[in-house]
């Protein structure tokens, strides 16, 4: 490989007493939702996971245009048979970390959606137009909570998404609006996130 070509995939890792952050580039991966899928399909396991499409974190989107995705995604979710729950809110300067960010900011105070749905590795074809399109939490469980159980976790998502980091084994955000993936691991579990990243980094860098 030439020593001055730029890597396709861009990996960093942050560690504190009970999480380590993965924060992963991947502006220059031509084929970007290739990885996504390989990456999803190491990490969900056997596990079903709870994913949320929150249009606050749609932050290059006009109201119209979050209108627009959330008509979308119900439209996809109801075509491919996919319970759901969906939550209309309001910005506001509540909350913590990027969605706080973005809230605070935010000019127009128009509605703000939060769709989430439960899936599983099996599934991942299916909701390949989802992963290509949104920006994307994905809460991938490690509790064994059936899928009623974990579509009730949007509500604890709604309230505050930094209750739901003890409930799961690890999560993922996936900007797909400025092509970066953050993997959120408990302690316990970094050896085996590691290994998967590694070993992907490898492989899409080559």
């Amino acid at each position: 490989m030439n020593i001055f070509s730029k890597k396709k995939l861009k990996v960093s890792r942050q560690s504190t007493k009970n999480h380590t952050k993965f924060c992963i580039d991947y502006y220059y991966l031509e084929k970007s939702n290739d990885f996504k899928i390989k990456i999803f399909e190491e990490l969900f396991n056997k596990n079903a996971c709870l994913t949320i499409v929150d249009t606050n974190l749609s932050y290059l989107q006009s109201q119209t245009g979050k209108d627009e995705l959330e008509n979308n995604l119900i439209t996809l979710l109801d075509y491919l048979n996919v319970k759901y729950k969906k939550l209309i809110v309001k910005p506001s300067s509540n909350g913590s970390g990027l969605k706080a960010l973005l809230n605070s900011k935010a000019k127009d105070k128009g509605k703000e959606y939060i769709i989430g749905f439960v899936v599983s590795k099996k599934d991942l074809e299916t909701i390949e137009p989802i992963i290509k399109t949104y920006n994307t939490h994905y809460y991938i469980d490690s509790a064994e909570l059936d899928k009623d159980e974990l579509l009730e976790q949007v509500e604890v998502y709604y309230h505050d998404e930094d209750d739901l980091l003890d409930k799961f084994a690890y999560n993922i955000f996936d900007c797909n609006s400025v092509k970066n993936l953050v993997i959120n691991s408990k302690i316990e579990n970094t050896e085996f996130v590691d290994s998967v990243v590694t070993k992907l980094e490898k492989e899409f860098n080559t």
